[in-house]
């Protein structure tokens, strides 16, 4: 991984919300090259916090975030690619 700055992230919360819509777009899955440093798995969905010195991403179990837009996740998958970090590009 190039690039590539381990940090500790938020804790996240699961709670319940009655009619909250299913996640559509488009999703990031990861497929390698983070297995050696991490706890990572391929099929792994891709989430994306904004901090004050860059994006911090992370990718969980759970489909939990996608793009509204396909080519804004294709620039984050090219770009994941540069740091050797494999993903495909899933329309949900």
């Amino acid at each position: 991984m190039k690039g590539v700055e381990e940090i500790s992230t938020r804790q996240a919360f699961r709670i319940p919300l009655q009619g909250a819509p299913a996640p559509s777009g488009w999703a990031v899955k990861y497929l390698s090259g983070m297995e050696e440093k991490s706890d990572i798995k391929p099929g792994y969905w891709l989430q994306w916090f904004e901090d004050p010195r860059g994006p911090i991403l992370r990718f969980t179990p759970e489909l939990l975030m996608t793009f509204g837009d396909g080519e804004e996740a294709k620039r984050v998958s090219a770009t994941l690619h540069a740091s050797d970090i494999k993903t495909e590009i899933v329309k949900v």
